[in-house]
């Protein structure tokens, strides 16, 4: 049998060797994502005729989505587990 802190080390090194890595991974894809926005602005605006105010509030609209599905993320997370509910948000994604 094993004993409560050999049951938490366990978690720890799962946490460790899987979940970390790839929240990781996750979080430079998405760090990613945010920079071309930046870079292809710089060119962008200017042959779409968008001023940097335009550029802002499309972002903002953007980044307004995070906002608006964290609600209904955390309910699907509740309701179907997390490993079902990144997996089917990385999927998505």
């Amino acid at each position: 049998m094993s004993s409560p802190q050999e049951n938490l080390y366990d978690a720890i090194r799962i946490v460790k060797r899987k979940i970390i890595p790839l929240a990781f991974i996750l979080y430079f894809f998405n760090y990613m994502d945010r920079v071309n926005i930046g870079f292809a602005a710089l060119r962008m605006n200017e042959s779409l005729g968008i001023t940097p105010e335009d550029f802002a509030n499309i972002s903002s609209i953007f980044f307004i989505s995070y906002l608006i599905f964290q609600i209904p993320s955390s309910i699907g997370l509740q309701k179907l587990g997390a490993r079902k509910w990144i997996s089917s948000i990385i999927i998505g994604w």
